[in-house]
């Protein structure tokens, strides 16, 4: 596991959704319901709607890529089809990785490969990222293309769950 630290915001952020979108079969994000927030659904509906089409699963859990949640809220993750309608739909979303967050957007946008495994993850509300990979390629695209220092993280350190790569049938 790798942290990936620096900035994702505007052209960074579009060439990694690029990037991304090359590299992934799907990507994954987590709406919670935060007790009714009218304003919440009413930015959060909108985009989900425009991405149903896409859309390959939706589930409830209390747990995805780099989160275990213990509290009460209700977590739905959307699995979407990644094609240039949808990469579209998030480069004209958001300017920011980090902006995937609540109030705005839903939350901890992810990228999954087509054997299932989750090579990207973003726990936003800590603007944080990760990166499952150890593809060369992937290490490389985000130091030169991005300039962005990759660390590595003692896996031991994390919880056995979250130490676990996360692999979803898709």
């Amino acid at each position: 596991l790798k942290e990936i630290v620096g900035s994702f915001s505007g052209n960074n952020y579009k060439t990694f959704i690029r990037y991304a979108f090359q590299k992934s079969k799907a990507f994954m994000f987590v709406v919670c319901k935060y007790d009714g927030n009218s304003s919440f659904n009413q930015k959060v509906k909108p985009l989900v709607r425009n991405l149903s089409p896409y859309e390959i699963k939706k589930r409830k859990d209390k747990r995805w890529p780099g989160v275990i949640t213990q509290d009460k809220r209700t977590y739905i993750l959307h699995f979407y089809k990644c094609c240039s309608e949808t990469e579209d739909i998030l480069l004209a979303s958001a300017n920011d990785l980090y902006d995937w967050n609540y109030p705005c957007f839903p939350e901890d946008l992810s990228f999954y490969r087509a054997n299932g495994l989750c090579w990207f993850y973003s726990i936003t509300h800590e603007q944080c990222a990760f990166l499952e990979s150890e593809e060369p390629d992937d290490i490389r695209f985000m130091k030169k293309n991005l300039g962005l220092e990759i660390r590595d993280i003692d896996s031991l350190s994390l919880e056995d769950e979250l130490a676990q790569p996360f692999i979803e049938r898709l």
